[in-house]
């Protein structure tokens, strides 16, 4: 139980987490490192699916799907997190 809350954790709150947190606290000194934020956080919710407690054919699915979902989800994540600083378009 507590693995499957690590693993969904690691999916669904961290990623947000760290584009808000490069937002207001990197963001504002170095400006450039856009996409190397949206990389990372990416790659930390996809360690959640690869880390998970379940069979292998299970965790290449949710992969699969994460990264899907993923390359259309994290570039809105990183615009709502910029325009959470008041630095919107």
């Amino acid at each position: 139980m507590l693995a499957t809350a690590r693993t969904l954790l690691l999916m669904l709150v961290v990623p947000p987490l760290v584009l808000l947190l490069w937002a207001h606290l990197i963001r504002p000194a170095w400006p450039g490192l856009d996409w190397p934020a949206v990389i990372a956080a990416g790659v930390l919710g996809l360690a959640g699916a690869v880390t998970a407690p379940w069979r292998r054919p299970v965790k290449i699915g949710l992969a699969a799907a994460y990264v899907v979902i993923g390359v259309a989800a994290l570039p809105f994540l990183g615009l709502l997190a910029v325009c959470s600083t008041g630095d919107c378009l």
